[in-house]
């Protein structure tokens, strides 16, 4: 058998020494670092009743971007359902039609391409004909629900009735919420029978009014601003054309959750505790005729000592993920959990007759003790 030649030459000798782990430092490319990112830019939002957004598409437009909007709400877009030209024209526009083929009405919400959101339907038990509602869960670049509301002139008392309905489903969540709309009564007017019901209604449910006066351009305040845990900032009144209605612009910003304070617990380390220092410490103890000032001065001396020779050190409680278990359902579940053993291992029907009697067995009292807990919860109020 021939052999096939080789020819070999030695390795050559690198440019720069290498690390104990056989890697050349100098071939790695340094990355700048980028600065520290900026702070979050104020959500930028307008309140505007349009009075037929169908005729005012251009205005429409032109106001979303020369303001730098990121949320527009319009009232009394007039569209009705069959209309489905003029909401494509606007990207991201949602809205709620008018109803059947009444004059006027309609909300919607016209929001930044940059916006991440939903729209949420409204319950059929929560549509009412005294208002007109449209409401998104918006998830970047704030995460808070917004409605829109339009009232047309009525019956105040039914409106109040309704709207309280409303706002107990709607402020149920625990997100940020803004309501904005034109709720056609004069807050500015102190003579007014409707102002006081409405705001004593909103406040009852922690909502924020920012309305200014004047909105409307015969000098009452129609457009209201209702916030829950945000704040707004540069709030901004003033006229636009081919509207009777102000604008109103301004600025939302998050208020900063208060995080409870984590549960800990204190612990003294006595494992090197050296009992020589502590018997010295008593045999100097002084006599007391009196019982309770000797035994006062003995509890004394002795958390003295502990101070000196023992350190305490704080631990972060673990919060426990299932609250609602109990010894029983513990227990239960060990049990279920050694018949699925001997099941798998014996592959027998009576081992998996007994370890589906002891799953529902567990599944049953898991279900008894989660109802249990919450309702424990539920009646304390926490």
């Amino acid at each position: 058998m021939s052999r096939i030649p080789i020819v070999s030459r030695p390795k050559p000798a690198l440019s720069a020494p290498l690390s104990p782990r056989n890697a050349n430092l100098e071939n790695l490319i340094h990355i700048p670092l980028s600065p520290s990112l900026p702070s979050l830019l104020p959500f930028s939002c307008a309140l505007w009743n349009a009075g037929s957004a169908c005729n005012k598409l251009t205005a429409i437009h032109e106001l979303f971007h020369s303001h730098s909007i990121n949320m527009l709400a319009v009232t009394e877009t007039w569209l009705p359902p069959t209309d489905t030209a003029c909401p494509a024209a606007l990207a991201s526009f949602t809205h709620t039609p008018r109803p059947g083929d009444r004059q006027g009405g309609g909300v919607g919400i016209l929001l930044s391409p940059h916006c991440t959101f939903r729209v949420l339907d409204v319950l059929p038990c929560l549509c009412f004909n005294s208002f007109e509602v449209h409401t998104i869960r918006l998830y970047s670049p704030l995460s808070l629900r917004v409605a829109v509301i339009y009232r047309s002139p009525g019956p105040v008392s039914q409106f109040l009735n309704n709207f309280a309905a409303w706002l107990l489903y709607f402020l149920s969540s625990s997100l940020p919420s803004i309501i904005v709309g034109d709720f056609n009564m004069p807050i500015g007017n102190h003579n007014s029978s409707a102002a006081s019901p409405l705001l004593s209604l909103t406040s009852s449910f922690g909502l924020t009014q920012w309305a200014p006066s004047h909105t409307h351009s015969e000098g009452h305040s129609l457009g209201l601003v209702f916030t829950r845990c945000c704040n707004i900032s540069n709030f901004s009144n003033s006229p636009f054309p081919f509207s009777d209605h102000n604008l109103l612009s301004f600025d939302v910003f998050r208020s900063p959750i208060q995080k409870p304070p984590k549960a800990t617990r204190t612990q003294r380390h006595i494992h090197n505790f050296d009992l020589r220092d502590l018997s010295s410490a008593l045999s100097e103890i002084d006599s007391h005729s009196c019982r309770n000032t000797a035994v006062t001065h003995h509890n004394t001396t002795l958390s003295n000592m502990l101070d000196k020779v023992t350190h305490r050190a704080t631990y972060k409680r673990k919060q426990k993920t299932q609250p609602w278990q109990t010894h029983q359902t513990l227990y239960l579940k060990r049990c279920s959990r050694t018949a699925e053993r001997y099941w798998r291992k014996s592959r027998a029907q009576a081992d998996f007759l007994h370890y589906k009697f002891m799953l529902s067995s567990y599944t049953a009292a898991l279900t008894l003790a989660k109802e249990a807990y919450f309702a424990t919860l539920l009646s304390t109020d926490q």
